[in-house]
């Protein structure tokens, strides 16, 4: 729970008591970081002229998770309350508040440069840059987790209760997938435009060929998280069953 800093080669110590995740760099050698106590109060902070200083604007708020767009923009969630859009050009004082009341669970930019807000109980909502579109059902009790882009341009939501939602490149409606499966715990894509499940319900590890779902890993057991090293390998880490890896 300490945050640490690389100083001259060797690491200092700063945020104490807080646990920081994640930290982004906006421009070069300007850095974000968010910080959050036990209590699970967080706190933006900013590296800049190589001093961390807190953003006071934003102080008080319920921040969930910041995330870093094109242009080096900082979409800031808030706990219940939308996001807010921040140009580091132009400040936090500045920023743009979207999608005010919501509960803002999952973020991602697309290929195109479209803005994916993934919401608790109601879909998904995605921004051009001048206006918000709802799509997807809005499923009492289900938060979208994650949302992913495929090699083919298609676009994928897992959710915390009913399975995954599929929006094939081109299409303007989703489709539901593994609706029986429950949670996806793990939904990736990898850079051979695959896209990687797992779930509380879906034991193991399988990919999409296109077609159907292919199992690479059988186990009983669910993945937590699976990460794609620079020469393709795939590191997956099982519930109670270590680490597998998959070398391609």
């Amino acid at each position: 729970r300490e945050g640490l800093v690389d100083r001259d080669g060797q690491f200092v110590e700063v945020f104490k008591g807080f646990t920081v995740v994640p930290i982004i760099e906006s421009e070069p050698g300007h850095l974000w970081a968010l910080g959050k106590t036990r209590s699970g109060a967080a706190t933006l902070f900013q590296y800049k002229d190589n001093v961390w200083k807190p953003i006071v604007a934003v102080a008080g708020r319920r921040i969930s998770n910041l995330y870093r767009i094109t242009g080096g923009r900082l979409w800031l969630t808030l706990d219940g309350d939308g996001v807010l859009e921040i140009d580091p050009a132009t400040g936090v004082d500045q920023a743009v508040h979207h999608l005010k009341g919501f509960n803002v669970t999952a973020l991602m930019q697309d290929a195109k440069g479209l803005v994916w807000c993934g919401l608790w109980a109601n879909g998904v909502a995605s921004w051009d840059g001048t206006q918000w579109a709802q799509s997807l059902p809005r499923v009492k009790g289900s938060a979208i987790l994650t949302i992913v882009e495929d090699g083919r341009a298609g676009l994928w939501a897992a959710t915390s209760a009913n399975g995954l939602w599929h929006r094939p490149s081109g299409a303007s409606e989703w489709t539901g997938d593994l609706t029986d499966k429950g949670s996806i715990n793990v939904l990736v894509a990898t850079k051979d435009g695959r896209v990687w499940v797992s779930g509380q319900n879906l034991p193991g590890l399988r990919y999409w060929s296109g077609r159907e779902w292919i199992v690479s890993l059988d186990s009983p057991l669910p993945i937590r998280t699976l990460v794609e090293a620079p020469d393709g390998t795939l590191w997956a880490g099982g519930v109670l069953d270590g680490l597998h890896m998959l070398k391609k």
